[in-house]
């Protein structure tokens, strides 16, 4: 147990500086900056900032949430940001252990995170996060597979991937407009990562994804907040459904047969 919680909390420093870079992709990626060849500057007087003002939560309070440079409120956005990758890494770490496929699923919720917040804000996936994802994170499937030998996972894992990218690819024809071919791309990588843990968590990563924006527009509906004609950014939905699958999937489906037997 102690090791397990050792892990966690090291996985959790990790997300803490996962999270101070994807303060820096959510800016540079919509523009095409390249992320980490430049200096961080301020988001208010485009000043370079200074290396101690860089370290990832510890900074923020440090300055009391505001730039040295120009005295700018830095948000609360920079903190949860941090503080959120931390904890993702940190319970990713806790449910699926210390393993060698646990870096692919640290390195996709890595690329995640900045694509959930960019999704929400601008109604995009970007090419830059999402397409070397495609080698990435099947190469580190492919180290795991070789390292334990788990090469059914591995096949798996590339058809949920190929399932799930042509299960959205058809939704996105069908239903023009309601899905973009980000989603689509974005389903493809999602698909490979449920993939390994099994085709159970493929089918309720997916569903779930669906169960999430749907109550989500209809909250927004409800609550006069939006119109039928609203476009909403489904791949935030798409992650968490992911997330909850490889995180909770087993309580989900102990509820199914509950309901089942009613």
């Amino acid at each position: 147990m102690f090791g397990e919680v050792t892990a966690a909390v090291a996985a959790g420093l990790v997300g803490l500086a996962v999270g101070w870079w994807a303060s820096l992709a959510i800016r540079r990626v919509p523009r095409e900056e390249p992320i980490l060849r430049q200096w961080p500057r301020c988001h208010a007087c485009d000043a370079y900032v200074a290396a101690r003002d860089l370290i990832p939560v510890y900074s923020w309070f440090a300055l009391r949430g505001r730039s040295r440079c120009c005295g700018a409120p830095l948000g609360y956005g920079y903190l949860a940001l941090e503080l959120g990758s931390g904890v993702l890494f940190a319970a990713l770490t806790m449910r699926l252990g210390v393993s060698v496929e646990l870096a692919a699923y640290l390195y996709l919720a890595a690329v995640c995170v900045p694509l959930f917040v960019i999704d929400v804000r601008d109604h995009r996936l970007p090419d830059a996060l999402t397409l070397p994802s495609y080698v990435l994170l099947p190469a580190l499937l492919t180290v795991a597979a070789v390292s334990t030998g788990q090469w059914w996972e591995l096949l798996r894992a590339v058809l949920g991937g190929v399932v799930l990218f042509a299960a959205y690819y058809a939704l996105a024809v069908v239903a023009a407009g309601a899905l973009g071919f980000g989603d689509v791309k974005l389903a493809g990588l999602l698909g490979l990562a449920l993939g390994w843990a099994g085709w159970y968590a493929v089918i309720v990563g997916a569903l779930l994804g669906f169960v999430y924006g749907g109550v989500f527009s209809l909250a927004l509906l409800a609550a006069r907040k939006a119109s039928s004609s609203t476009k909403i950014a489904f791949g935030p939905f798409m992650m968490l459904g992911a997330l909850s699958a490889l995180l909770i999937g087993d309580h989900v489906g102990a509820v199914i047969p509950l309901m089942a037997a009613r």
